[in-house]
C-alpha cells in the first residue's frame, strides 16, 4: 500500500470509488499494489537529467531579459499514460 492509499484508506475514502490516485514514473511496484497504480511513465532517457537533455534555470541570461525577470523554460518530454485499477470513473 502507497502512502496516499494508506491516509485515504484511514480517513475512510476508498479508492478508486471516491478518490483516483495516480503515480509518476511507472515505479517497478505500481502494478503490485492494492489497487495496482495508476502511472504516468517517463522514459529512462527522459528523466535522468543528463548535461545533454537537462533543462537548467537561466536566471535572465536569455537574450531580452533583465536580472530581476523570470525567463519561462518549457521541457517537452514523451510520456505514457499507464491506466490500473487506482484510476475511478470521472464524474465530469
Amino acid at each position: 500500500m502507497y502512502p496516499a492509499h494508506q491516509s485515504s484508506d484511514k480517513r475512510g475514502i476508498r479508492v478508486p470509488q471516491d478518490l483516483s490516485i495516480v503515480g509518476i514514473d511507472n515505479l517497478s511496484f505500481a502494478p503490485f499494489t492494492r489497487p495496482p497504480l495508476t502511472s504516468v511513465g517517463i522514459p529512462r532517457t527522459e528523466n535522468r537529467g543528463d548535461r545533454r537533455g537537462h533543462t537548467r534555470p537561466t536566471r535572465g541570461r536569455l537574450h531580452g531579459r533583465s536580472q530581476n525577470r523570470c525567463a519561462q523554460i518549457i521541457h517537452a518530454i514523451n510520456t505514457r499514460f499507464i491506466p490500473r485499477a487506482s484510476l475511478g470513473k470521472s464524474r465530469f
